[in-house]
């Protein structure tokens, strides 16, 4: 897989390469299609069943055919010619399902703002949660416009990842990963996020995060950190001096919003804090 596809794969529908035939057929027969022990279905046709039940188009497989040539006709698509029985049926298939796949809508930007809104916050829900590095979304690379309304409900809503590997004892590193991702995050741009997860980790284990939290400027400061996973007592420290960080936050449209040296800032305060809650343990252990 490439750089790019891999930023890519939060919008991507799912490939299902870790499922062989068999298993793909058994997660869709508990979806409610039912397979024949000699059904010959190939794999990429199975995969693409799977693809459309998640994006919510509809799976043309076991209808009729006469069924199938009507819903043609109906939508103005070109017919089909006559041919053998299973190549027919195959050939309406294949034309409703690359119809569903081009749809047209030419007047979308002629829509109320609010409407458009309420769309892209439908279409972002759609993505991870929890992001890392990732790109900007399709629908943001279509206009300048429409770019400039998308990006900033898609960084109001998802939770980005910054992770900080422990270089020395009190000395952290950003990953590559998240330099890039902040690299390419426009300045203007990172006012608009409001949660981000941060991550602190030994790059040599290959352990989960030995502390992580998720910052959320939607909450009041006091309660905006939740912590995710802790190990020692040294990281109360850490939170404390991300409070602070918080507290000191700037606003912008009545709001606390980060600037990108907020965003910097944050190292420097988990390597703070790592240094107090150590300190602070000598402290309590003489």
């Amino acid at each position: 897989m490439t750089i790019s596809a891999a930023l890519d794969r939060y919008w991507r529908l799912d490939s299902y390469d870790e499922l062989k035939v068999d298993g793909l057929k058994r997660v869709l027969s508990s979806r409610g299609f039912k397979y024949r022990f000699l059904d010959r279905s190939r794999r990429f046709e199975l995969v693409r069943r799977l693809q459309r039940l998640g994006c919510g188009s509809p799976v043309y497989d076991k209808i009729p055919p006469g069924v199938l040539q009507k819903f043609i006709q109906q939508r103005g698509l070109k017919e089909v010619l006559l041919m053998g029985l299973s190549e027919k049926n195959r050939a309406l298939v294949v034309t409703l399902e690359d119809a569903d796949d081009q749809p047209k809508f030419h007047r979308f930007m002629d829509l109320p703002a609010e409407l458009r809104s309420r769309i892209y916050d439908y279409y972002t829900a759609s993505f991870p949660q929890v992001l890392r590095m990732p790109t900007q979304p399709p629908l943001a690379r279509v206009s300048r416009q429409m770019r400039q309304e998308v990006l900033p409900v898609f960084y109001s809503r998802q939770t980005f990842t910054i992770t900080y590997h422990q270089i020395a004892t009190y000395q952290l590193k950003l990953s590559a990963d998240s330099s890039l991702f902040l690299h390419n995050l426009a300045p203007r741009q990172i006012s608009n996020v409001r949660r981000l997860q941060i991550s602190l980790r030994d790059p040599r284990s290959k352990e989960e995060a030995d502390f992580r939290c998720i910052i959320d400027l939607r909450r009041s400061a006091t309660s905006a950190i939740t912590v995710k996973a802790s190990s020692g007592s040294e990281m109360k420290a850490v939170l404390k001096k991300l409070e602070d960080l918080i507290g000191g936050l700037g606003t912008k449209g009545g709001r606390k919003a980060f600037q990108m040296r907020d965003v910097h800032n944050l190292r420097r305060a988990v390597e703070t804090g790592l240094v107090l809650g150590d300190s602070e343990s000598d402290a309590e252990s003489e």
